[in-house]
């Protein structure tokens, strides 16, 4: 019950759920046909069918990276933009003096960059980008709950992924 109703809240993980499902099946079908054919087949039959899938598993394998690649590779060149970005606006050798890393006593493990220079803090949305930044060697601050709600919400800091990833 408890795992239909997660991934129910989360649509994109049933998603890749089942195409993860659908390729093991695929490989799974794919192995046992090509079993099949090495018992059923001729040698030089079987030579020949082997060298015909090669083939045609080649072509679509340069299709699907003319397809899917471009979608891959601008995700990355986005995800490297946002490091970037983020670690010149906050820099390694100023923790602890300009920023910081803090969570409230009353939400412990939802992390949030305090900005000491202007009070306000950004949700760190996931550890992904947590590691991304380098950011997990830093003590997280733990502050009341009655601070933590004074300070000023600024935008999300997300490098990859989604929440809780």
């Amino acid at each position: 019950m408890g795992i239909i109703k997660a991934m129910n809240k989360n649509p994109e993980n049933t998603d890749k759920n089942i195409t993860r499902t659908l390729v093991v099946l695929l490989i799974i079908l794919a192995s046992l046909l090509f079993f099949l054919a090495y018992m059923l087949l001729p040698i030089n039959k079987f030579d020949i069918l082997t060298e015909n899938f090669n083939r045609i598993a080649v072509g679509l394998s340069a299709l699907a990276a003319v397809i899917f690649g471009p979608a891959i590779v601008s995700r990355e060149l986005e995800k490297d933009r946002k490091i970037k970005e983020y670690l010149a606006r906050y820099l390694h050798d100023r923790f602890g003096k300009d920023w910081k890393i803090i969570q409230s006593k009353n939400h412990i493990g939802a992390i949030y960059l305090f900005n000491e220079l202007s009070k306000t803090k950004h949700h760190i949305l996931n550890m992904k980008t947590v590691y991304d930044l380098g950011w997990h060697i830093y003590e997280r601050e733990t502050i009341k709950d009655s601070l933590f709600q004074s300070y000023k919400v600024g935008d999300r800091i997300r490098t990859q992924g989604e929440a809780r990833e």
